[in-house]
């Protein structure tokens, strides 16, 4: 059987940053529509953009090996339901994992190397900005380096006299 020219084999992805529906339209014009509001909350527009595309990557390859459209949606949805139940982060790069979860291949924590190669160049802002992401689940920070960064912006604020 041949395959029209219009007819699509993979699935074309669309987000919409007001209300944070992640869709995805199928070959045969299925379609799966993911509501990401209770994950990004509080996001900046760039870390939701980053956060969505983690997701889309996640349920993807997750239902990589489903053949049928249909599968494919059903295997999102329960996918995409653990992630909200459970919480996720992301390692970077748009890739995300359940929150918890060591990977077999982790590394150390790449985020704390730069931040610590830059601490003593940042600004209130940017350190605001490293614990917003971090509470989001986007890219963690140890313990160790919060703290440092915690003392920092209590330096920079009484230097400034900003609260």
């Amino acid at each position: 059987m041949e395959k029209k020219k219009d007819e699509r084999k993979n699935v074309a992805w669309n987000y919409n940053l007001n209300t944070h529906k992640l869709s995805g339209l199928f070959p045969n014009d299925l379609k799966l529509v993911l509501d990401l509001t209770p994950l990004v909350v509080g996001m900046t527009e760039q870390q939701e953009l980053v956060y969505q595309y983690g997701i889309k990557q996640w349920v993807s390859s997750n239902y990589a090996a489903e053949k049928a459209p249909a599968d494919k949606i059903k295997s999102a949805e329960a996918d995409f339901a653990g992630l909200v139940e459970n919480g996720i982060e992301l390692f970077g790069e748009g890739k995300i994992g359940l929150k918890g979860r060591v990977r077999a291949n982790s590394a150390p924590r790449t985020l704390d190397k730069a931040v610590d190669a830059q601490f003593t160049t940042l600004t209130a802002e940017q350190i605001k900005s490293l614990f917003a992401v971090a509470d989001a689940g986007i890219a963690p920070i140890s313990k160790e380096l919060r703290e440092k960064l915690e003392l920092r912006l209590l330096e920079l604020e009484d230097e400034t006299g900003n609260n």
